[in-house]
């Protein structure tokens, strides 16, 4: 046992302890950690999903038309995303029109997919994203052009 100021004589051929090498995380970028109030010292990692931003490819359609739906943020995860499509009746109310799968790119920074626009009468469209913490993000309106009035 050594004293206070004693120094450790240094055995021939004994290898320094070293920590071990940092590893790169790939999903370091996606957890972020926060403090619990449990009155202990330890930390929670959750990962970390960001929502920027819904969208439609364009703002006016003509029916019949294809659009795409896109959902653009960070770390989306690997699977494909549900959109819930929206249609407006003539009362104003919203209506379901279509259920969506769109799929995330490889970074995991956009989901996007193809929605033919129907025939019907219903003008207004938008679409709904559920995130992972449960609440409901919407998009903004997709209106089709009204076919000119016949005189």
């Amino acid at each position: 046992m050594l004293g206070i100021g004693q120094k450790s004589a240094k055995k021939v051929g004994a290898t320094p302890c070293r920590m071990p090498a940092a590893v790169a995380d790939p999903m370091q970028d996606s957890l972020v950690t926060r403090p619990l109030k449990t009155g202990r010292k330890f930390r929670l990692v959750v990962p970390q999903h960001r929502v920027f931003l819904l969208r439609w490819d364009k703002a006016q359609y003509v029916r019949g038309d294809e659009a795409e739906l896109s959902v653009e943020g960070r770390q989306l995860g690997p699977a494909d995303l549900e959109l819930r499509v929206e249609q407006q009746d003539d009362l104003g109310s919203w209506g379901s029109a279509a259920t969506l799968r769109a799929q995330v790119d490889a970074d995991g920074s956009r989901a996007a997919c193809k929605w033919k626009l129907p025939a019907d009468r219903a003008d207004c469209f938008r679409f709904k994203f559920r995130t992972h913490d449960g609440r409901d993000l919407t998009s903004g309106i997709a209106v089709l052009d009204r076919p000119p009035a016949s005189t």
